[in-house]
């Protein structure tokens, strides 16, 4: 039985070991990036659902008593809370859409949609090298195995006459 993930205690449920277990049969990385997005699960769990824990939330769900959407709501803004990037608040909610459907808690993707709002990834303009820096690194290269390897490079941007 997992009961620890990088030191943290995340849980003695059952249920959770039973699905770590199943997603680590391949990966010990994705197992451990399970456990983490359960572990903050376990957090938000505590806080706004005291009567519940890991494994008495499924069958709250199950039963209606709690609405899934409202709960992957509550983590997302427990995760934005605590400053987690977007990237990784991205990659615990697949990972706790893929426990609720593991128990059979199907998420329609069109409803999530609605009621579910993920934030922003922000994502920054990659830039072409300039020809001038192409030009110092030719120049200071030494080998030419790996001055033409540059230049081969550097083609598809400008023709190689203009760096030599």
């Amino acid at each position: 039985m997992l009961t620890t993930i990088y030191g943290n205690d995340i849980t003695s449920s059952q249920r959770v070991n039973e699905f770590l277990e199943a997603k680590g049969r391949n990966s010990i990385s994705s197992k451990a990036a399970y456990a983490s997005a359960l572990k903050h699960l376990g957090h938000v769990i505590d806080d706004k659902y005291s009567l519940y824990n890991n494994d008495n939330i499924i069958d709250a769900i199950l039963n209606k008593e709690v609405d899934v959407y409202e709960l992957v709501n509550n983590f997302i803004s427990y995760a934005m809370n605590r400053n987690i990037s977007p990237k990784s608040i991205k990659a615990y909610t697949s990972a706790l859409k893929s426990y609720f459907g593991w128990f059979d808690i199907d998420i329609i993707p069109n409803k999530f949609k609605r009621r579910v709002t993920l934030p922003k990834i922000n994502r920054t303009e990659e830039e072409a090298i300039e020809a001038s820096d192409i030009r110092k690194i030719l120049l200071a290269c030494n080998n030419r195995r790996l001055k033409t390897y540059l230049l081969v490079l550097a083609s598809p941007r400008r023709s190689i006459r203009n760096f030599q």
